[in-house]
């Protein structure tokens, strides 16, 4: 059976796709591997040269069916965006003639082959991991079991059809979805693509859910998982070997707290996590070098005169209806801002507005956070030194303590006795040697 297995991200994401598409080579060097790149379009020679950094074929975005690309790549912010082509891509995929087809996501890496999912999908039109398999704490923490719910049951990071008549129908209907419906709510009212994907299981009856720890091993299930490192350098869990790490929301120069998204979960110094998190710190540092060339700016940032687009006016366009936005013409003519002002909804505007603001306070946040922890690592530092230092004092003392009495004793009329009353012994051990 022919089968591919494709990601999606935009220029300024290749440095962590590349580790993904490493991974691919390593343990899946028979499926066909795709990273569809969502920008404008680029040169062929560009691409090639990506392709072969990449060992994989790079889909552009316009080569994709959409419906309306110009008016997606306005309406939808990057992550949108990215998300919104992926029924497009498994419909592609599936008529060129493959059989299966698996996505994962970008800041996804493989550690075994994908062998177990493609014998499901040879028996199951579609394989899904669930985001959670038991109840979160009750503890004032993110992410919460209700963040889990309103994201969606599944997570989308991974995502394995099979071609078959049931999964056509979803697929079109998905595809239909997103077109004007793939929309990032700052309160998870929807949640981009699994907002509507949540509904998989019900229109796909063959469907099977993957309960098996070792698979899209993520920070909203770390708490539930146990990971550890092999005796032949696997890494493993409850449920035997870790298939893949999704390194979701991934705080690169902070690889301990698994991801800017939740509290719950902070690696402890030393353990598996950590060591596996600082190694995929280290692997995305090392491709930098090597995707530099092509870390553009995203390219559907701007107007086309280089004005930065404002998120208020993505907003207003992509509530407007179709046929008033086939009114307003090319969305990117510079000027659309005036054009759309009559639209902008005031209270949209400061809710976006919020939004950042809230983000903003939230890294702030996480970044007092850890200033707190290394304080406080450092002051326990500090009073372990002040105590090894109270230690060298007081062993100091009792060092000099010893040598004031040997020197007494060695200055004694009983030590001088001794010597002398010895002395013969030791001339005739002396004679001896």
């Amino acid at each position: 059976m022919k089968r591919s297995i494709f990601t999606i991200c935009s220029a300024n994401y290749l440095a962590t796709a590349k580790v993904l598409m490493d991974s691919l080579q390593e343990h899946e060097p028979n499926s066909h591997r795709v990273l569809v790149l969502v920008e404008r379009e680029w040169d062929n020679d560009r691409l090639h040269a990506l392709e072969r950094m990449l060992n994989c074929e790079v889909l552009p975005m316009s080569r994709l069916t959409l419906p309306d690309a110009t008016r997606m790549a306005f309406q939808y912010d990057v992550t949108e965006l990215n998300t919104a082509v992926k029924p497009f891509v498994f419909q592609e995929l599936f008529a060129r003639g493959d059989g299966a087809v698996i996505y994962l996501d970008p800041d996804i890496k493989l550690y075994q082959p994908l062998g177990e999912l493609w014998k499901v999908l040879g028996e199951h039109e579609a394989v899904v991991t669930p985001h959670i398999t038991e109840p979160l704490p009750d503890d004032g923490l993110a992410p919460t079991t209700e963040n889990m719910i309103r994201c969606g049951q599944y997570n989308f990071g991974f995502l394995g059809l099979a071609k078959g008549e049931h999964v056509s129908r979803f697929l079109d209907w998905w595809a239909e979805r997103l077109t004007d419906h793939c929309i990032f709510h700052p309160h998870h009212f929807y949640f981009v693509d699994q907002f509507y994907g949540a509904l998989v299981s019900s229109f796909i009856p063959t469907l099977r859910v993957w309960h098996h720890h070792g698979y899209n091993f993520a920070y909203w299930n770390a708490l539930q998982r146990h990971l550890e490192r092999g005796a032949n350098a696997d890494w493993m869990t409850s449920d035997g070997k870790l298939v893949f790490f999704h390194f979701s929301g991934f705080v690169h120069d902070d690889p301990a707290a698994l991801s800017r998204h939740q509290n719950r979960v902070r690696a402890e110094a030393g353990s598996a996590m950590e060591t596996i998190a600082q190694e995929y710190a280290a692997e995305i540092a090392c491709n930098r070098p090597h995707t530099e060339a092509y870390a553009d700016e995203y390219s559907y940032s701007r107007y086309h005169d280089g004005t930065l687009i404002d998120i208020g006016h993505r907003r207003a366009y992509r509530d407007l209806p179709n046929a008033e936005k086939a009114t307003l013409g090319d969305p990117f003519d510079p000027a659309t801002p005036q054009r759309l002002n009559a639209y902008v909804d005031p209270i949209q505007a400061l809710q976006a507005e919020h939004q950042r603001i809230s983000q903003e306070n939230h890294r702030i946040n996480e970044d007092k956070q850890r200033l707190l922890e290394a304080l406080a690592q450092a002051n326990s530092q500090l009073s372990r030194i002040s105590t090894l230092e109270d230690e060298l004092h007081r062993c100091g003392s009792k060092l000099h303590e010893a040598q004031r009495y040997i020197e007494e004793v060695q200055i004694s009329a009983s030590f001088r006795l001794g010597r002398m009353l010895t002395a013969p012994l030791r001339l005739l051990r002396s004679g001896k040697r």
